[in-house]
Formats: C-alpha cells, structure tokens, sequence
C-alpha cells in the first residue's frame, strides 16, 4: 500500500507454492522423506499452482527487461501488482506423487512410497492455509506478452536438474 501512495514506478509480484532444487521446501521434503519412509500421508484438499524459483527469477528478470525497454510511464497502466506462478493448479497430494514418480523415473530415489490422500483438518498446522490459492497469471501474460508454462513442466525441469547434479558427482 505504502508502494502504491508514493506513486513511484513499480512491478510488484505475487507468487506461490514457490520450490526449488536448494533449500528447504516441499519438494526437498518430499525427496527426503520418500527416502526414509513406506508410507506418506498428503493434504489432498488445497489446491495451488507449484512454481519453481528459476520460473519466478526468470520471469522477474523479463519483466523488468520489457518494462525499462517500452520506456513505460506511469500512465501507460504497466505499474502494479502481478501475479507469477506456473500454468495449471493440483493438490499437495497431486504434487507430491508427481515428485516422487518422476523421482523414481530419474533415480533420485529407490522407490515411490505409499502416498496416502489425507483432509487438511487431518494435518494440522500452525499457518493456516487457504483451500484454492491458485493466483490468476492473465494480467501479467497479457500486459508483458508471456506465455507462463505448466507446473508439470517446471517440476520436469528441476527433477532434471537434480538429476544432472547426481550424475556430476
């Protein structure tokens, strides 16, 4: 809001369900714990669109590319917030056996894991977490010319990378 007042010039993004091949994040988690365990019981019932990090910085990265290049003013409508996260929405459940399949297909791990669909109220949390915080990406398409991919895409791609990594070593 402050942002806003000042009237300064500004792109503010928005994301979500954010992940990445470092870190702490559920997808490290998922790989972590379907190493150690026979059986993982998943939210199934909160519904959002996995992004991975690279997507958001490289999507920032164009964004102020095409901005700063247009030349764009105040009054031509470019300021403001948008939404960036991947194409498409799952469940922590649909996300999570992605990962641990397309896991299992790299090698990243042994085996896949029971994968046990539990309600929200069966997982409790200190965070309380909206059921649907899928974010609607067409500003930011519309406005900047892209086309963001599907999560199952960014998901391929950072399995991919980890499975890169393995190999180096």
């Amino acid at each position: 809001e402050a942002l806003r007042a000042s009237r300064a010039r500004h792109l503010l993004l928005r994301t979500a369900w954010v992940y990445a091949a470092r870190g702490h994040n559920f997808l490290r988690t998922m790989l972590r714990l379907g190493k150690e365990r026979d059986e993982l019981r998943i939210v199934s019932d909160q519904i959002g669109a996995p992004t991975p990090a690279r997507l958001i910085a490289e999507t920032t990265a164009e964004l102020v590319h095409v901005w700063l290049d247009r030349g764009v003013t105040r009054d031509e409508g470019f300021d403001g917030v948008y939404h960036v996260t991947s194409r498409g929405h799952c469940s922590w459940f649909d996300f999570a056996s992605a990962i641990l399949h397309g896991a299992d297909e790299r090698a990243l791990i042994e085996r896949v894991p029971r994968i046990v669909p539990i309600a929200a109220a069966d997982y409790p949390t200190r965070a309380h977490r909206p059921a649907y915080s899928v974010l609607d990406c067409s500003r930011l398409e519309a406005a900047f010319g892209l086309q963001l991919p599907a999560w199952e895409t960014g998901l391929a791609g950072v399995l991919d990378e980890l499975a890169a990594a393995r190999r180096e070593r």
